[in-house]
Protein backbone atom coordinates (compact mmCIF):
# COMPACT_ATOMS: atom_id res chain seq x y z
CA UNK A 1 0.00 0.00 0.00
CA UNK A 2 1.50 3.75 -1.24
CA UNK A 3 1.18 6.41 1.28
CA UNK A 4 0.43 9.93 0.26
CA UNK A 5 1.56 11.99 2.67
CA UNK A 6 -0.03 15.80 2.75
CA UNK A 7 0.33 18.98 4.18
CA UNK A 8 -2.15 21.53 5.06
CA UNK A 9 -1.63 24.61 3.72
CA UNK A 10 -4.71 26.70 4.45
CA UNK A 11 -6.81 26.39 7.80
CA UNK A 12 -10.19 25.06 5.86
CA UNK A 13 -8.38 22.24 3.53
CA UNK A 14 -10.16 19.29 4.30
CA UNK A 15 -8.68 15.48 4.44
CA UNK A 16 -9.51 13.74 1.30
CA UNK A 17 -11.81 11.02 1.83
CA UNK A 18 -14.32 8.32 0.15
CA UNK A 19 -18.10 9.12 0.09
CA UNK A 20 -18.03 4.89 0.55
CA UNK A 21 -16.13 2.54 1.87
CA UNK A 22 -15.90 0.56 -1.90
CA UNK A 23 -15.66 4.21 -3.60
CA UNK A 24 -12.75 4.29 -5.76
CA UNK A 25 -11.68 7.25 -6.07
CA UNK A 26 -11.07 10.05 -3.10
CA UNK A 27 -12.94 13.32 -3.09
CA UNK A 28 -10.94 16.84 -3.14
CA UNK A 29 -12.45 19.64 -1.72
CA UNK A 30 -12.52 23.70 -2.13
CA UNK A 31 -10.81 25.41 0.02
CA UNK A 32 -10.69 28.73 -1.78
CA UNK A 33 -11.78 29.31 -5.06
CA UNK A 34 -11.32 32.14 -7.42
CA UNK A 35 -11.70 33.49 -11.45
CA UNK A 36 -8.72 32.64 -13.13
CA UNK A 37 -8.00 36.22 -14.68
CA UNK A 38 -8.61 36.12 -18.47
CA UNK A 39 -9.62 32.54 -18.46
CA UNK A 40 -13.35 31.93 -17.62
CA UNK A 41 -12.41 28.81 -15.39
CA UNK A 42 -12.57 29.00 -11.85
CA UNK A 43 -9.23 28.26 -10.09
CA UNK A 44 -10.05 26.10 -6.77
CA UNK A 45 -7.14 25.39 -4.05
CA UNK A 46 -7.86 22.22 -2.23
CA UNK A 47 -4.87 23.78 0.62
CA UNK A 48 -3.22 20.65 0.15
CA UNK A 49 0.56 20.03 -0.83
CA UNK A 50 1.15 16.24 -1.00
CA UNK A 51 4.21 13.92 -1.57
CA UNK A 52 3.58 9.91 -2.39
CA UNK A 53 6.11 7.64 -3.63
CA UNK A 54 8.25 7.74 -7.16
CA UNK A 55 6.68 5.52 -9.44
CA UNK A 56 2.84 6.55 -8.77
CA UNK A 57 0.74 9.33 -10.44
CA UNK A 58 -1.93 10.89 -8.36
CA UNK A 59 -4.57 11.53 -11.21
CA UNK A 60 -7.47 14.02 -10.61
CA UNK A 61 -11.15 13.48 -12.24
CA UNK A 62 -14.09 15.85 -12.31
CA UNK A 63 -17.25 14.76 -10.14
CA UNK A 64 -20.09 13.07 -11.91
CA UNK A 65 -22.76 15.32 -9.97
CA UNK A 66 -21.27 18.75 -11.07
CA UNK A 67 -20.97 17.40 -14.33
CA UNK A 68 -24.37 16.36 -14.62
CA UNK A 69 -25.91 19.61 -12.52
CA UNK A 70 -23.77 22.20 -13.77
CA UNK A 71 -21.43 21.02 -16.84
CA UNK A 72 -18.61 21.33 -14.74
CA UNK A 73 -15.53 19.78 -15.93
CA UNK A 74 -11.22 19.84 -15.60
CA UNK A 75 -10.30 22.24 -17.90
CA UNK A 76 -7.90 19.47 -18.84
CA UNK A 77 -9.91 16.72 -18.60
CA UNK A 78 -7.90 14.62 -16.03
CA UNK A 79 -5.23 16.05 -14.12
CA UNK A 80 -1.90 14.79 -12.90
CA UNK A 81 0.51 15.06 -10.69
CA UNK A 82 3.69 13.89 -10.61
CA UNK A 83 5.78 12.48 -7.64
CA UNK A 84 8.15 15.00 -7.10
CA UNK A 85 6.15 17.70 -7.45
CA UNK A 86 5.32 19.29 -3.62
CA UNK A 87 3.05 22.74 -4.64
CA UNK A 88 -0.50 23.31 -4.14
CA UNK A 89 -3.20 20.88 -5.20
CA UNK A 90 -5.16 23.23 -7.98
CA UNK A 91 -7.97 22.17 -9.93
CA UNK A 92 -9.08 24.30 -12.82
CA UNK A 93 -12.85 23.66 -13.24
CA UNK A 94 -14.69 25.25 -16.16
CA UNK A 95 -18.34 24.89 -17.23
CA UNK A 96 -19.72 25.48 -21.16
CA UNK A 97 -23.32 26.84 -19.17
CA UNK A 98 -22.33 29.13 -16.91
CA UNK A 99 -19.89 32.16 -16.36
CA UNK A 100 -17.21 31.94 -13.79
CA UNK A 101 -19.30 34.18 -11.75
CA UNK A 102 -22.30 32.30 -12.08
CA UNK A 103 -20.56 29.06 -11.01
CA UNK A 104 -19.21 31.12 -7.99
CA UNK A 105 -22.88 31.01 -6.42
CA UNK A 106 -22.71 26.73 -7.15
CA UNK A 107 -19.48 26.26 -5.85
CA UNK A 108 -18.68 27.10 -2.06
CA UNK A 109 -15.37 26.69 0.00
CA UNK A 110 -15.39 23.02 1.91
CA UNK A 111 -17.58 21.36 -1.32
CA UNK A 112 -16.50 18.20 -2.87
CA UNK A 113 -14.86 19.81 -6.23
CA UNK A 114 -13.01 16.36 -7.66
CA UNK A 115 -11.51 12.94 -7.23
CA UNK A 116 -8.74 11.62 -7.11
CA UNK A 117 -6.64 8.02 -7.54
CA UNK A 118 -3.30 7.19 -7.27
CA UNK A 119 -1.78 4.77 -9.47
CA UNK A 120 1.29 3.00 -9.49
CA UNK A 121 3.19 3.10 -13.08
CA UNK A 122 4.53 0.69 -14.89
CA UNK A 123 8.27 0.17 -15.87
CA UNK A 124 7.98 1.52 -19.28
CA UNK A 125 10.80 1.38 -21.92
CA UNK A 126 10.33 2.94 -25.56
CA UNK A 127 12.34 1.09 -28.54
CA UNK A 128 12.48 2.58 -31.99
CA UNK A 129 11.45 -0.18 -34.73
CA UNK A 130 11.63 -0.07 -38.42
CA UNK A 131 8.48 -1.71 -38.65
CA UNK A 132 5.19 -1.84 -35.86
CA UNK A 133 3.34 -5.35 -35.55
CA UNK A 134 -0.03 -5.31 -37.53
CA UNK A 135 -3.34 -4.93 -35.91
CA UNK A 136 -6.86 -5.93 -37.14
CA UNK A 137 -7.47 -1.74 -36.92
CA UNK A 138 -4.01 -0.93 -38.24
CA UNK A 139 -4.16 3.06 -39.30
CA UNK A 140 -7.52 3.83 -39.42
CA UNK A 141 -8.27 6.91 -36.73
CA UNK A 142 -11.21 9.16 -35.70
CA UNK A 143 -14.35 6.76 -36.50
CA UNK A 144 -12.45 4.08 -38.58
CA UNK A 145 -14.52 1.43 -35.71
CA UNK A 146 -17.94 3.84 -36.62
CA UNK A 147 -19.78 5.85 -34.95
CA UNK A 148 -22.74 3.60 -34.13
Amino acid sequence: MATIHFQRRLPQAKFPSRGTEDAAAYDLTAAKIDIEPGSGNLIVDTGLSIAFPPGHVLKIFSRSGLSRKYGIRLVNGTGIIDADYRGPVLILLHSDRFTPQKLMQFINVGDRVAQCILEELPETQWQEVDVLPESVRGVGGFGSTGTK
